[in-house]
């Protein structure tokens, strides 16, 4: 797969005159263009089922409280709710969605690990190493597109979106500023993609899917 994205990236440089940096963004917005249909319709179905939680939360109430003494029976009669009004936690197009954006982050990261980039982008003298800036900036926005991101949960998991954050800070330091723009201009995009998503969807009618 190396050889695919040093490929991408040397045409994106030479046809567009990008540098290596630049070509990088450029690169990583085309990929996440492409899964963007993935990705979107993966959102609706998290946004529609954030809707019919909200209308059974009376009736989720009620069997939290009457079988509150049998937690196996409790999830029982819950996934039974939830499968008689079409609510599905984990759909098809939810797992769809995490297992391409999984193959395409660890290709992405280990292409860029072993592609000799180098040059300089804005602030960074050198994308061949790792930047405290970029990092700091990039850890930021991933706990940022983490807090906006559709969730079925009641609450913000403000201790997840840390420690996330915290790895995120950490792993960068460690790496070419290369991954760290793949990363951030990644994590620009989902924020964005969140942010739509909440438009278009939220407080909306039961989306039929």
């Amino acid at each position: 797969m190396d050889w695919l994205f040093q490929s991408a990236i040397n045409t994106l440089q030479s046809e567009l005159t990008l540098s290596s940096g630049l070509a990088v963004i450029v690169f990583t917005l085309v990929i996440r263009l492409i899964l963007m249909p993935i990705s979107f319709a993966s959102l609706k179905q998290t946004f529609s089922n954030m809707q019919k939680l909200a209308e059974l939360k009376p009736e989720i109430e009620v069997l939290k409280e009457k079988y509150s003494k049998d937690p196996v029976l409790q999830s029982q009669k819950l996934m039974e709710l939830y499968k008689s009004n079409g609510v599905s936690l984990m759909s098809k197009n939810t797992v769809l969605n995490m297992m391409v954006q999984a193959v395409v982050g660890i290709g992405m990261f280990q292409g860029l690990s072993n592609i000799a980039l180098s040059g300089r982008l804005a602030w960074i003298a050198d994308i061949s190493k790792s930047d405290i800036f970029l990092s700091v900036a990039v850890a930021f926005i991933t706990g940022l597109s983490m807090y906006f991101m559709p969730s079925a949960a009641d609450s913000v998991n403000y201790a997840m979106i840390a420690l996330m954050s915290v790895v995120c800070l950490i792993s960068l330091l460690n790496v070419s500023s290369a991954i760290g723009l793949y990363w951030g201009t990644s994590s620009v995009i989902s924020l964005f993609q969140s942010l739509a998503a909440k438009l278009l969807f939220e407080n909306k009618r039961p989306l039929v899917l």
